[in-house]
């Protein structure tokens, strides 16, 4: 799709917030990702990229095609999204909003590792 089109058509400017989650999971998709991402950042932009690592060295390449006025800073570890579920999802369950957190966990927390990163333009 033509973001860039979809944004005029809205009458929008800017996207403030863009959330993307898995979306590096398969390299053939990165160029059209990357040209996508650059239409829709602006320095106004937040964008948040929740990732689990599967083929690092792809996924590394990626990040360092990036042109230099899109930064991209870590934002989440495993540890930390481990230790927020931990305490969240225990008082839900009490609370009894949640039926089985270890579901849940093991939905978001498997053996690959997880980061979220933020991506910026600076100008």
């Amino acid at each position: 799709a033509d973001s860039g089109n979809v944004l005029r058509q809205s009458g929008a400017k800017s996207i403030d917030v863009l959330l993307c989650c898995d979306v590096l999971a398969f390299s053939d998709a990165h160029e059209p990702l990357k040209e996508t991402l650059l239409e829709l950042l602006s320095p106004q932009t937040v964008c948040l990229l929740a990732h689990m690592w599967r083929d690092s060295e792809k996924e590394r390449e990626f990040f360092a095609s990036l042109p230099s006025d899109v930064l991209v800073k870590r934002v989440a570890t495993e540890a930390t999204i481990r230790t927020f579920f931990d305490a969240n999802l225990h008082g839900l369950s009490e609370a009894g909003t949640v039926r089985d957190c270890e579901f849940l966990k093991s939905l978001v927390l498997d053996e690959n590792e997880i980061e979220v990163f933020e991506l910026k333009r600076s100008k």
